[in-house]
């Protein structure tokens, strides 16, 4: 799983960071509508160092190791102590757990009851479910940006898009990827709701549960598996982003509000904004600049507020 990380991190995402098309502003949507303007780039490093931090969590909970029990029926010691009152058990138990594990990745939990208490393995189940979270916030996000328009798709000469429609280059892999997702994610909480749930001192519900812990790693795979292939034929659309954003001017209109509060003292210049925009639809550019000729400010600012267009309203 960490090496199949690696490659979606280090080499597709970062791929797709360093595209010159990557570096373009696009319209920023909040609640599904226009917001301030944002660049691909910086999208996708949301992603890269989401990934990243997680994967050094990984790292270190491996690491760190796990928990073993070994102690016992019920984790008691009779008959061990029954047999050999004399011996020191826990320091000979400790000592045996330790001479089959040269890499010092395991441990004997203390007190346990017929089974371990399964701690150490539902803290990485939960990183990886984290994971799953991120990795299909990333694929949703992706989906829609080829909704939009902002990535296109290589067409693959052999691969039929569609049964019926010639003209489709559908995103199978990237929408494949989600049911491994999601599988992965409900398999991990009811693994970990099991594991958490003992009966007196043992059942054998846990046993069961283990046994299908390789099955979430196997979706986790397959899901990160699609999402490598789905994006490794993905281009950003520099052009189709700088349209769409070029027809919503009224993006910058926080930039304008804010320099009016700070370079003109406007208290009131949200208000005004709000006034000349909200719920207002087709504003221009020219609307944008009437507004600014109507305002009681210096000449100066007027001509530095009409030089803002969303196509240089930029921050990182």
């Amino acid at each position: 799983i960490l090496g199949k990380l690696a490659i979606l991190n280090d080499t597709i995402i970062r791929q797709l960071i360093t595209r010159k098309e990557a570096d373009c502003l696009m319209m920023g949507l909040t609640h599904g509508q226009p917001a301030t303007p944002t660049k691909f780039k910086k999208e996708m490093q949301i992603y890269h160092t989401r990934l990243e931090r997680i994967t050094l969590e990984l790292q270190k909970i491996q690491h760190e190791g796990y928990t073993v029990k070994f102690g016992g029926a019920t984790g008691s010691w009779n008959a061990m102590k029954f047999a050999r009152p004399c011996e020191e058990w826990s320091l000979l138990l400790d000592d045996f757990i330790l001479s089959l594990d040269t890499h010092g990745r395991y441990s004997r939990s203390p007190y346990t009851n017929q089974c371990d208490d399964y701690d150490s393995i539902i803290r990485v189940l939960y990183i990886l479910k984290r994971m799953l979270h991120i990795l299909e916030h990333f694929r949703g996000n992706i989906w829609l940006y080829i909704h939009r328009g902002y990535l296109t798709q290589q067409a693959i000469k052999q691969e039929v898009g569609s049964s019926t429609m010639p003209n489709k280059v559908n995103p199978i892999d990237i929408e494949n990827a989600k049911t491994a997702i999601e599988m992965g994610k409900r398999m991990i909480d009811g693994i970990a709701d099991i594991l958490t749930e003992t009966s007196y001192q043992r059942d054998v519900s846990d046993s069961s549960a283990t046994r299908n812990i390789s099955s979430v790693m196997g979706y986790i795979l397959v899901a990160i598996t699609k999402i490598n292939k789905g994006i490794s034929r993905l281009v950003p659309n520099a052009e189709k982003m700088q349209q769409e954003l070029a027809l919503h001017p009224e993006v910058i209109l926080e930039g304008i509000q804010t320099y009016l509060k700070y370079h003109c003292n406007m208290a009131d210049a949200y208000e005004k904004m709000k006034l000349a925009s909200r719920g207002k639809h087709g504003i221009t550019l020219e609307d944008i600049h009437d507004v600014i000729d109507g305002l009681d400010i210096g000449e100066e600012h007027k001509e530095k507020l009409k030089t803002l267009k969303p196509g240089n309203y930029s921050g990182i």
